[in-house]
């Protein structure tokens, strides 16, 4: 692919026509800034979805943890 992308650069191509072609043929998936759409819902809900499951995950073991002493007195 860098090979293609120095092939279009030195045929005087603009960026935005090079990138274009890129999204054409590769699709959103390699543009740094992806449009929200049907097909990359997954790149920009993903994280928010794993980042409240770790947030679930650690306030449950915090919760579970806490009333536990670990000795008697």
């Amino acid at each position: 692919m860098r090979n293609e992308v120095r092939t279009k650069i030195a045929a005087g191509e603009s960026p935005d026509a090079i990138r274009d072609w890129l999204i054409a043929r590769y699709g959103n998936w390699v543009s740094y800034d992806p449009p929200f759409d049907t097909a990359t819902a997954f790149l920009w809900i993903g994280p928010l979805l794993f980042l409240a499951l770790g947030g679930w995950l650690a306030f449950g073991r915090f919760r579970r943890g806490g009333g536990d002493s670990g000795g008697e007195a």
